[in-house]
């Protein structure tokens, strides 16, 4: 296994050579469209490029008894899937509080709110909420070898890092599939998953649940795994400030099933700073890339992980580009299954409620 963590030197923030200037969008249509792609996605071979639209108004997301016109906005316009879906009350479309360059006074940006006490994402013993959680799949479940995830992010002006806390990234599952979060671990033909940290005084890390076969990784320095939970890679390479927007870009190329030849890179605004190869994210081709995983809470499965005060984090120009579409294996047991008479099926599914009891 080869492997690489680059921390650049280089300190001029810029936009990647040869990209538009990209500025807020807002969606007063039905759905959200795909669009050329950035200078980055081209140089990565990428086919196609996904852009969540901002709705045109503020927006707020409602209560957990009422009816959540934002959740339906994310279901519809951003191709996030109903499963899976927590936490919408603490998401809001708002003006951006930290720029003054968007295309009109309605465009919106995403704002997370996180309350005092939250962590793990559900919070303490009081049911404490803050942050969220869903699954978006805007290529309609299809698979592809290579996946690109890019937004800019900012955090309030009161917002404490604590010890740390989820930022979003790329997943790969079967359709429908979840997981590789939260503890429940990757085992080479389940899923994967990469995501961003904060740490401790704004530092940042990629954070990926990935198969045991990777175990080499362990050894490695700015490497920490954790047999419970996912692999902290590059811890302190990122670096995140207040009142200001950074722009993230996480690239994932999937493995061979016969060698383990995935790769990770990371870019904060234009510069490179995680880039490892010679990774193994499946042991059988059952997925890919398919969604983003947008996910972000403080945590960490503990009190000392939790928000010390009420505050919120801001996204905007969320994108996904892809590459490669690649056709998959279907696993077994959904493949007996699609061809059991249902009548076998239900005679299965009652024994084993009799074996329950």
């Amino acid at each position: 296994m080869h492997i690489f963590i680059l921390v650049s030197i280089v300190t001029t923030l810029v936009a990647a050579h040869g990209d538009p200037v990209i500025t807020a969008q807002c969606a007063s249509f039905p759905r959200a469209e795909q669009r050329p792609n950035t200078a980055r996605a081209n140089q990565l071979g990428m086919n196609q490029t996904w852009y969540a639209q901002m709705p045109c108004t503020n927006m707020t997301g409602g209560t957990k008894t009422t009816g959540n016109q934002l959740q339906d906005y994310i279901q519809t316009q951003w191709s996030a899937r109903k499963s899976g879906f927590y936490a919408p009350e603490d998401v809001s479309f708002v003006t951006d509080p930290f720029s003054s360059n968007s295309t009109s006074d309605d465009s919106a940006v995403m704002r997370v709110y996180y309350q005092k006490g939250s962590y793990t994402p559900k919070g303490s013993d009081q049911d404490v909420t803050g942050g969220c959680q869903f699954y978006m799949s805007p290529f309609q479940g299809q698979a592809f070898r290579k996946g690109l995830v890019r937004y800019d992010v900012a955090f309030a002006e009161n917002f404490d890092w604590v010890k740390g806390g989820k930022l979003p990234g790329i997943f790969g599952g079967s359709h429908g599939t979840r997981g590789c979060t939260g503890g429940d671990m990757a085992d080479g033909d389940n899923c994967f998953s990469v995501r961003l940290m904060w740490r401790e005084n704004g530092q940042g890390e990629a954070y990926a649940y990935l198969p045991p076969s990777n175990h080499d990784l362990c050894h490695t320095q700015g490497i920490m795994c954790n047999d419970e939970f996912g692999t902290s890679l590059g811890r302190g390479y990122l670096q995140f400030e207040r009142q200001t927007w950074s722009t993230i870009e996480i690239f994932v190329q999937m493995d061979d099933i016969d060698r383990p030849n995935g790769i990770l890179r990371v870019w904060q605004d234009n510069r490179p700073v995680i880039f490892i190869e010679g990774l193994s994210f499946r042991t059988i081709n059952y997925f890919a890339v398919s969604d983003i995983l947008f996910s972000t809470f403080y945590g960490g499965g503990s009190s000392d992980y939790a928000a010390t005060n009420d505050t919120y984090a801001y996204f905007r120009n969320i994108q996904f580009s892809v590459g490669d579409p690649e056709t998959l294996v279907e696993p077994p047991s959904m493949a007996s299954l699609s061809s059991t008479s249902p009548i076998l099926l239900i005679v299965l599914c009652f024994i084993s409620c009799l074996l329950s009891l």
